[in-house]
């Protein structure tokens, strides 16, 4: 520890250094690097209390703990100090506080006489906190520091070892990022960020533990003090034209947290485990950490566009790479080990004065298969899955660097990073939704059946089926991608669709995928021409067709690219006679109809020609 022994300074030589701070910072790892508390007599706090120069002054510190004044010692044990006033009328010195102190807002005595908080011309920050800090260096050089009071730790009912805990998860995280997932690229990496384009200067991510309802006073924030609102979340302090220090705000009352969070947004994983969470919490807010250096495409669009937990605010947004961002995280909880929120199917709460949702994870998407890519948020999880199953760390690597200055092009990054066609990423992507086919073992029972449009074809045409039983003939054409059932959730005709999009014509959205199921039944003796129509203009329709048989058998025609304006046959009879069977033989198909134009829907309907 180093010694107490009080340094008096000159008052032009305080000022000249604008780092020097009234708040004093306790390292609990690494006692050398404590910064001491810098106690200021000014010439203003002399007038007011009639001292002169010469005058000894005997300073004291000391912290609220359970209602009572403490007063607080250094390394030695002394709990008072001594400064002299200079020919000014002025005094500066330096106090490093033993580690074991109770850390929180300070109150400053001279000579018993409170010491304001310093003034605003005296070149010293507002404000006086003792804070503590436990910190982590690796290999690379790369630093995890986690900041907290014990003062706000007790008011939010903090275990013991919370703070040990979050830096052993910070660093799993870290280390499951840079080095177990090899998320490394020199020039891209955290640690060795490209000092052109963005980074942070002393290579340190500092984790912050406060309360939306404290006042946390943490000095290096400043005015992102307020941001515990939103907490947990990741956010930057730029220092200079392509400097931005790393923080992460996590909520001192992290356990209640997820309790309240399990509360409303429960998990068919059932009971959540707090260490676990807290590990996806972390690697979460560190994925943006990593990708904000690699390509600094994590901006907010408002002040109000935050909430790692899922508050939508998407009315106050601007388009940016949610799809990406959010869904990469949320897959990356998982590789922490952290499944409930990446199978979470979200939440519709309704409170006095508005409606608090949540977009939730996988099964989210699984409910709305039918959105515009670049309108995901965290329900993309699974098309990050899709592709680290597929295709490998490797290439979301070599995407996340190539979308350095090319935020737009997604879809030549996505070519170039896994050497496939769009068009046949987007088609592979749908099907391996259909059949659940993404390498999560016993997990995949956690992750509901894709919602579906559920058509019955007969003699005399298309019906269509509510969730409660009741059919509806639509004729010899089938325009509608309604959904009157998924899971236990049913909707009657003439209620809004129970998923997918909220609207009754058949479309699909931009670089999306609809889900139709047509059940045939057993009296079909035969079909003449059953096709699909793309009605308009732009892009072809790209569908693949899975015929069920009632032998359990599966038949596939994947190639069907239908032009727009045009109608191509979905291919049902060459299917049953290349296999040797009949009509008689057919059970269901299901139809996957994808959307390649990157923004815009398009419309499109069944026929039966005679």
């Amino acid at each position: 520890m180093i010694s107490c022994a009080l340094i008096l300074l000159s008052a032009q030589m305080l000022f000249a250094d604008s780092q020097v701070s009234s708040n004093a910072l306790v390292d609990l790892t690494f006692s050398d690097k404590s910064q001491p508390l810098v106690v200021y007599i000014s010439p203003e706090h002399s007038r007011a209390y009639g001292w002169k120069a010469g005058q000894k002054i005997s300073i004291s510190a000391q912290v609220e703990r359970n209602g009572q004044k403490e007063k607080l010692r250094d390394a030695q044990g002394k709990d008072s100090w001594e400064l002299v006033l200079n020919a000014f009328n002025e005094a500066t010195g330096q106090i490093y506080f033993d580690r074991n102190v109770f850390s929180g807002a300070l109150e400053i005595l001279a000579n018993g006489e409170m010491l304001p908080e310093q003034p605003s011309n005296s070149g010293i920050p507002a404000g006086r906190l003792i804070e503590k800090v436990r910190e982590y260096q690796f290999d690379d050089g790369a630093k995890i520091k986690v900041h907290f009071t014990d003062q706000a730790l007790k008011q939010a009912g903090a275990p013991d070892d919370f703070t040990a805990d979050v830096l052993s998860a910070a660093v799993t995280a870290y280390q499951t990022i840079t080095e177990f997932e090899g998320f490394r690229s020199t020039g891209y990496a955290f640690a060795s960020a490209d000092k052109n384009f963005a980074y942070d200067p002393d290579r340190t991510i500092d984790i912050y533990l406060g309360s939306a309802a404290g006042a946390n006073g943490f000095e290096k924030l400043g005015t992102k003090n307020q941001l515990f609102k939103d907490a947990p979340c990741f956010d930057t302090i730029k220092t200079g034209p392509s400097q931005y220090e790393a923080v992460i705000l996590l909520p001192a009352n992290y356990h209640e947290f997820i309790r309240n969070w399990e509360k409303i947004n429960p998990s068919p994983l059932g009971k959540r485990n707090i260490e676990v969470d807290l590990r996806g919490t972390l690697i979460h807010e560190m994925l943006h950490v990593i990708i904000f250096y690699y390509n600094k495409n994590l901006n907010k669009a408002t002040d109000n566009d935050s909430a790692e937990v899922g508050v939508d605010v998407s009315g106050g947004r601007s388009k940016h790479l949610d799809w990406y961002v959010e869904g990469l995280a949320r897959y990356f909880e998982t590789l922490a080990g952290a499944r409930h929120d990446f199978y979470s199917q979200g939440f519709k709460q309704m409170l006095p004065d508005k409606i608090r949702f949540s977009r939730g994870g996988s099964n989210y998407f699984m409910r709305y298969p039918d959105q515009a890519f670049i309108n995901l948020r965290y329900e993309n999880a699974l098309f990050w899955r899709f592709i680290h199953y597929r295709f490998g760390m490797e290439a979301i690597e070599s995407m996340s660097r190539n979308f350095r200055g090319h935020h737009d092009d997604f879809k030549k990054i996505l070519e170039r990073a896994t050497g496939e066609r769009f068009e046949l990423i987007l088609k592979q992507f749908a099907s391996a939704v259909l059949f659940s086919d993404f390498g999560l073992k016993e997990d995949s029972r956690y992750l509901n059946e894709i919602a579906k449009t559920r058509l019955t074809l007969r003699q005399d045409g298309f019906y269509l089926f509510d969730g409660s039983g009741h059919k509806k003939y639509l004729g010899r054409k089938a325009a509608t991608d309604w959904i009157g059932q998924w899971a236990d959730a049913k909707a009657d005709f003439g209620q809004p669709s129970v998923a997918g999009d909220s609207t009754e014509e058949a479309d699909v959205s931009g670089w999306a995928t609809d889900f139709v199921q047509m059940n045939f039944e057993s009296s079909q003796k035969q079909i003449h021409g059953l096709g699909i129509r793309h009605v308009g203009a732009g892009p072809p329709l790209h569908v693949q067709v899975f015929l069920y048989t009632r032998g359990g058998s599966i038949l596939e025609n994947t190639d069907i690219l239908v032009p727009g304006g045009s109608g191509e046959s979905l291919g049902l009879e060459q299917l049953l006679k290349k296999n040797n069977l009949n009509f008689e033989d057919m059970d269901k198909a299901v139809i996957l109809i994808t959307n390649t134009d990157p923004e815009n829907p398009v419309f499109y309907e069944f026929f039966i020609e005679e």
